[in-house]
């Protein structure tokens, strides 16, 4: 009964897709590998009238193991891996008929984002096999060990470590054909715009202000103004309180650190300067 529901629910999402974007409203893509502040910018889309869609995968492979990974422990497969398996179909038409296509993409310093990831729903759950509890006390100690034991291993998709450091090899170069370590990055501004025939792309540090961001995507929409509504803020989520204790106790081993801080992505994006201070704060 369970698998008739989840088909017609899905036949339904499709059908909702299919009318979308036969619309005449602007796509923008908000397609990044999460926990990077990406659902404000995804609400703020759908709130100014833009036909947004905010997801982690667009490779047809990718999107595959990630859901038979899911299946196999037995997790429901999230929203974002449905949206990604019809736009990844959508993109090749895109691309064929050579229709213009806007994409936003955030990104995020490895270990905050691994550690925000490790708390965020169905993770939580996979990698300390229980459901989070906001009313229980919790074990800080055996919470981080089971964290530095998920980002021992190389778990890709379901992860907690190495995925921010391969997403852009593993996916935007895969799905879009577009390798954007080709591209300087200007580290200090946070910034980049990269265009690559009908595909156009704003790339964002997720820390730089939100003042700096409206302006960015703003001029990215070609309109004179955008408005971020924030959403999904980690301050507001009901593991707030263990979170911060997480974060605040948390050092973790040198050779974790100096894999996430030595790889080509955080060499790419951020100075030595930042990378210094990731290393100071997180060991």
């Amino acid at each position: 009964m369970k698998k008739i529901t989840d088909i017609k629910t899905n036949i339904k999402k499709e059908v909702v897709f299919l009318k979308n974007i036969t619309s005449n409203k602007q796509p923008v893509i908000v397609y990044q590998f999460g926990k990077v502040a990406s659902s404000s910018i995804h609400k703020s889309l759908e709130k100014a009238n833009y036909l947004s869609f905010q997801v982690h995968f667009l490779d047809s492979q990718n999107i595959k193991d990630y859901k038979q990974k899911l299946i196999k422990i037995n997790l429901p497969i999230p929203n974002h891996a449905i949206v990604g398996s019809q736009l990844s179909r959508y993109l090749k038409y895109l691309i064929i008929t050579n229709k213009p296509l806007k994409i936003i993409t955030l990104i995020r310093e490895p270990i905050g984002r691994n550690i925000s990831a490790f708390f965020e729903g169905d993770n939580f759950e996979m990698f300390n096999n229980y459901r989070f509890d906001p009313k229980k006390k919790y074990d800080i100690d055996c919470l981080i060990n089971n964290f530095i034991k998920a980002s021992s291993e190389d778990l890709f998709p379901l992860e907690c470590s190495y995925f921010p450091l391969k997403w852009f090899d593993l996916e935007m170069k895969k799905a879009l054909g577009i390798d954007i370590y080709q591209y300087p990055f200007p580290k200090e501004k946070g910034i980049l715009r990269v265009k690559h025939n009908n595909i156009d792309i704003l790339i964002l540090k997720s820390k730089i202000e939100d003042s700096l961001k409206e302006k960015s995507i703003a001029e990215f929409l070609g309109v004179d103004s955008f408005k971020i509504i924030r959403s999904n803020v980690s301050d507001k989520k009901k593991y707030n309180r263990v979170y911060q204790e997480f974060t605040n106790k948390i050092k973790l081993p040198r050779d974790y650190l100096e894999k996430m801080c030595s790889s080509k992505y955080t060499k790419h994006f951020y100075s030595k300067d930042e990378i210094d201070k990731i290393l100071a704060k997180w060991s």
